[in-house]
């Protein structure tokens, strides 16, 4: 069985339910917790480690005909005593709920593969889409980028020798792309505050710069995990939903030995 986001297979998303495993075949309500390929793979990794400290169950799979193929073992299948367990290039997992919509329920995404080049776009259009028709309750990115793309300026936060976890809205997003100019709407602290979220900052993920979406609009619109921020932002908007539920909560780090980054954001985002 399949369930998918559209009729047209050469732009769906579609949800490939695992056989065997008793869940709702609906995600309304639930948290949208995904991983994208990024920096350092810091969103790969906070994902391994949600689904490992959340005891999480594989539901499913998800495939997408811009997602370059991936095969191979499940990670976590030999404590589960399914060793023989496949993984794909996507992978759906669930946490609390028993199969039950709430918004207690949360829903992991575990992106494993790269997507095809050139298909950015196309492929954050299609999870947001795929997001929306199963009416998620809200959608939190786990990602990174490089420590160079930091911002600079009054209220940049020093990123050399340590971790610093940000967080930011897809209407922030949305808003560099476009090249709003906050400047004209009061003092930074005003500005910064339209696009903070409070659980976040509690957690120690400070708001991300807007310096470091404004120097570089070109990639804050095609590369990852910009694009599916302004894919799941545009989305919203397209339905008169108003502003999408929709943050990031990333690293911004250096390639090597990331553990303790997606340490920092797995915790953040749990």
């Amino acid at each position: 069985a399949r369930v998918a986001s559209s009729a047209d297979r050469s732009t769906t998303m579609e949800f490939y339910p695992t056989p065997g495993v008793a869940s709702s075949s609906s995600f309304a309500g639930a948290t949208l917790v995904i991983a994208v390929a990024s920096h350092g793979n810091v969103g790969q990794l906070a994902c391994d480690l949600l689904v490992q400290r959340l005891r999480a169950r594989r539901v499913g799979s998800l495939d997408h005909p811009s997602l370059l193929p991936c095969v191979g073992g499940d990670a976590f299948g030999r404590e589960r005593g399914d060793g023989g367990a496949l993984a794909m290039s996507a992978e759906v997992y669930e946490v609390g709920g028993g199969g039950t919509s709430g918004p207690r329920r949360t829903i992991l995404v575990q992106q494993r593969a790269e997507v095809r080049a050139g298909s950015q776009r196309a492929f954050a259009s299609a999870v947001a889409a795929w997001a929306s028709a199963s009416a998620f309750h809200e959608t939190v990115v786990l990602a990174s980028a490089p420590s160079t793309a930091a911002g600079h300026g009054k209220g940049a936060t020093a990123q050399i020798g340590a971790t610093v976890v940000r967080h930011v809205l897809a209407s922030a997003v949305a808003a560099a792309v476009d090249g709003a100019k906050e400047e004209e709407e009061g003092d930074e602290g005003r500005r910064e505050g339209r696009f903070e979220d409070a659980r976040f900052q509690a957690a120690g993920a400070v708001a991300l710069e807007r310096s470091t979406l404004t120097r570089d609009r070109r990639a804050a619109s095609s590369l990852p995990p910009w694009s599916l921020l302004r894919a799941f932002h545009d989305d919203a908007a397209g339905k008169g939903n108003g502003k999408t539920s929709c943050v990031a909560v990333l690293a911004l780090c250096s390639e090597g030995d990331n553990t303790a980054d997606a340490v920092a954001v797995a915790a953040a985002a749990a």
